[in-house]
């Protein structure tokens, strides 16, 4: 006489919150048929180890990983070990996209770790002939979890005007001729380590995309530089692919530069240089 042994599959379900953004990627069918929700649960065996192929997708952020609570503060899913109950992980993100506000926008890192900072300054306004571009300066940074920088996006200068209309952070307006108008220089992108008005942190700055300059009747703007900026002139615009064509809304792109996302004890940093730096979560 055979004997049948049945054991129990206890089941618990996982849930995964977008935490502001869309769920993305996925692995498993049930991961992939909730690509796009902003939350969804999964079924999962209960002493099943935490993982999921999932991500999170938010508009100008990057994603890290998944955690525990909404502001990153609980247990990541690669430290959580195993399911015994419901639980919610919720997707951790950083801004990495900053575009022109007209004020101060903050960065605040979410983990230890090297990151590639990219800026473009403001064009200069347009007259009869066209405003310079603005300057494109990257680098690579290293900053601890939780520190704030501050990002300043320069505005486009004005076109056609008279003695006014300077790009916001730096620009200059337009000459003030009896009769006469031009374009007005477009504000400069910069980082910083304090906040405030634009005009009062400007010793703090550790990165700055210059903007380009406003455009004549007779000349086009010079275009901005790095550290040294170009003249203005007739067919000027050739010399604007130097510094990289940069759009009229300028951004700021402020990446991890490790692979996929930084997680704690991760150490293979992609730099050019060959660094090394460890990710650690705050």
């Amino acid at each position: 006489m055979s004997v049948l042994t049945l054991y129990a599959v206890w089941k618990t379900n996982v849930t995964f919150d977008a935490n502001g953004g869309v769920l993305a990627g996925g692995v498993t069918d049930a991961e992939r048929a909730v690509v796009g929700q902003a939350s969804a649960t999964i079924p999962y065996n209960v002493n099943q180890i935490a993982s999921t192929g999932l991500s999170g997708s938010r508009t100008n952020y990057t994603y890290v990983l998944w955690n525990t609570r909404p502001d990153g503060t609980g247990t990541n899913i690669d430290d959580f070990g195993r399911i015994s109950g419901p639980t919610t992980f919720y997707a951790i993100y950083y801004q990495s996209d900053y575009y022109y506000t007209g004020y101060e926008q903050v960065f605040a890192a979410p983990v230890t770790g090297w990151y590639r900072v990219q800026l473009w300054g403001a064009q200069g306004g347009n007259d009869s002939c066209v405003g310079g571009k603005g300057a494109y300066v990257s680098g690579e940074l290293h900053v601890d979890a939780g520190t704030r920088l501050y990002v300043y996006v320069g505005a486009p200068g004005a076109s056609n005007t008279h003695g006014s209309g300077a790009g916001y952070n730096g620009g200059g307006n337009s000459g003030a001729n009896t009769g006469g108008i031009s374009g007005s220089g477009g504000g400069a992108t910069d980082i910083r380590i304090t906040s405030g008005d634009w005009t009062a942190g400007l010793s703090s700055r550790i990165a700055v995309a210059a903007g380009g300059g406003g455009g004549g009747n007779h000349s086009a703007g010079g275009y901005g530089g790095a550290l040294v900026g170009g003249s203005g002139g007739v067919g000027e615009e050739l010399k604007h692919q130097l510094v990289r064509e940069a759009v009229s809304d300028m951004v700021v792109l402020l990446r991890l530069t490790a692979a996929e996302a930084a997680v704690a004890g991760m150490a293979a940093v992609l730099l050019p240089e060959a660094l090394l730096g460890e990710q650690e979560m705050m």
